[in-house]
């Protein structure tokens, strides 16, 4: 019995560690799904456009309608992350993004394929404050946001896989249907899988006991987290913007600037092959050097390499390299926040936290696809849209630096 006793807490912090990465795992499976889904409707773009017949504003409104029903899912998700647990919150959004990728491939009309790609959005913006929450709270204070960073490379991964898809199936005629079942079918698997192999915050759940849930406005407003809150909101709002105009936009504007459908695919593919080598650099980083010097060579460069993108010629090497180049830093300094969120809201608040700042971002996602029209419409281009972006990478860069002295709570 002596024998026992002395190596119980051995083994009760070999099983902590064991759930932490099992944690940590299902969280990056499910991420990865989430980034496949999310760059889903910009793979698919030239394909729906055919189908459909679909002119660049009608397009636009369908690549839209994703972000817009990630913004109102991602404050459901949020704060349903603190009422219900991290995990239950976690399997209704993946079994609904994943519901309704699936009926997007079959949508009969115009206008159920936008009402299917709202709902899918609900669903990818519900998981997103879910999946940071229970990363975050996977391991102790020195390692939470590793673990998120960790978690959070999966969104470039899922993007690169969506991208390839779309390279492979580019000359079939129905190939944009494939991506659809298969951002359908995978979060549907992987809900099966949480529910089975995942387990519930163990630090929400000690929390949980220990008094009532605060209310929105406290979580977002007390206790001198007003500013915080309203940088954090800024820098996810104009990053995210930057970030799903390129995502969604990039292959028809390489596509108007002279690439073929399977050359745009290729520096598609390499954005997101950057993003993931920019993220795990970010992984490695961020606890090693200086939060401040981090965020600032993070989003100077994704500033400098969109300038040098924008006077690209029609080199495919060249495109695919400075694309890869933007991807690195602008998933970077996605990644950033992602890991800096949890940090200013405690347990009971961090759901309703991280979900209300990244509905801003997902505010911006929704701008940001819809922005690109005006400027194609008034007779702009590849380089014209790039420049445009700048001035929103410096606004959130400024917003992230600010963030580095406000108060943190892990």
């Amino acid at each position: 019995m002596a024998n026992y006793r002395a190596q119980s807490p051995t083994i009760q912090v070999k099983s902590r560690d064991a759930a932490s990465r099992m944690t940590i795992v299902l969280c990056f499976i499910a991420v990865t799904v989430e980034g496949f889904d999310m760059q889903s409707g910009g793979v698919a773009a030239p394909g729906m456009a055919a189908h459909y017949d679909l002119e660049s504003g009608a397009l636009g409104l369908v690549l839209a309608g994703t972000p817009i029903g990630l913004l109102f899912g991602t404050i459901l998700g949020g704060r349903s992350a603190d009422l219900v647990g991290r995990k239950t919150g976690l399997m209704w959004s993946l079994g609904l993004f994943g519901v309704f990728s699936l009926a997007s491939a079959f949508a009969p009309s115009f206008e159920l394929l936008l009402l299917f790609r709202f709902l899918t959005g609900l669903g990818l913006g519900g998981a997103m404050p879910n999946l940071i929450a229970l990363a975050a709270e996977a391991s102790g204070r020195k390692s939470k946001v590793n673990f998120v960073v960790m978690a959070m490379i999966g969104l470039p991964f899922g993007g690169m896989i969506a991208a390839t898809i779309g390279l492979l199936v580019a000359n079939i005629e129905s190939g944009w249907r494939a991506i659809f079942v298969i951002g359908g079918v995978a979060p549907l698997i992987v809900a099966g899988i949480v529910f089975f192999a995942l387990r519930e915050s163990q630090e929400f759940e000690m929390a949980s006991v220990q008094g009532p849930k605060p209310s929105v406005h406290e979580v977002l407003f007390s206790g001198g987290r007003g500013r915080t809150t309203i940088l954090l909101g800024l820098a996810f709002f104009c990053t995210l913007l930057v970030i799903y105009l390129l995502q969604n936009w990039l292959p028809t504007l390489m596509v108007s600037n002279g690439f073929s459908r399977q050359e745009s695919g290729k520096i598609q593919i390499c954005l997101n092959g950057g993003s993931v080598l920019g993220a795990i650099v970010i992984a490695y980083t961020i606890n090693r050097i200086s939060r401040k010097g981090v965020i600032a060579a993070t989003f100077a460069g994704a500033a400098s390499s969109l300038l040098v993108l924008s006077g690209m010629g029609n080199s495919i090497i060249q495109a695919a390299l400075l694309t890869g180049i933007v991807g690195a830093f602008i998933a970077g300094s996605q990644l950033l926040l992602y890991a800096m969120a949890p940090t200013f809201y405690d347990t009971l608040m961090r759901g309703t936290g991280v979900g209300a700042t990244t509905a801003m971002g997902r505010l911006g996602a929704a701008v940001g696809p819809l922005a690109v029209i005006p400027i194609l419409g008034g007779g702009g281009g590849t380089s014209t849209v790039l420049l445009a972006i700048l001035p929103v990478i410096a606004v959130a860069g400024t917003a992230a630096f600010l963030l580095t002295s406000r108060p943190q709570l892990m």
